[in-house]
């Protein structure tokens, strides 16, 4: 984990230690280089563990996501005229789950909702209703809707 005050939480650190005594396989990865990262790291064993579990759309996605700005997208050259100094530039995946394709969007996105927002304070409020009028209200959600905007 390093010495203390270089960046870590008092909370992951006791969450990787609460882990370590626990026998768990830790992997820590910099946010910054973002998901391809554990993916890239762990994609393999999980798809092993989780074989029947997972559909193929999200085994697409966890390939995209891995091959995601590789050679195994292919790529093009800029080379510089005068110095001759070449660049790799390697395809992105493009896939809307891959947040280093998508990232830039979501925040754009993100903004734009913000930007609709009303300046007051809002609450998120999360609520089971009885079985007996579950299936009642899930038939009719515009009606149940209406209402708990009206309380």
């Amino acid at each position: 984990m390093g010495r203390p005050g270089y960046g870590k939480s008092v909370l992951s650190a006791f969450l990787m230690t609460q882990a370590r005594r626990a026998g768990a396989r830790i992997f820590v990865f910099d946010y910054r280089l973002g998901m391809e990262m554990a993916v890239r790291a762990n994609g393999g064993r999980y798809r092993r563990e989780q074989t029947g579990h997972l559909n193929l759309p999200q085994l697409k996605v966890m390939s995209a996501i891995e091959n995601c700005r590789t050679a195994a997208l292919g790529g093009h050259v800029a080379a510089c005229t005068k110095c001759d100094h070449q660049h790799i530039a390697y395809n992105s995946c493009r896939n809307r789950h891959c947040p280093k394709c998508q990232g830039a969007a979501a925040q754009d996105w993100m903004q734009a909702r913000m930007e609709d927002l009303f300046p007051v304070q809002y609450f998120h409020v999360v609520f089971t209703l009885p079985p007996q009028i579950a299936d009642i209200a899930y038939q009719n959600k515009e009606a149940v809707y209406a209402l708990n905007a009206a309380a």
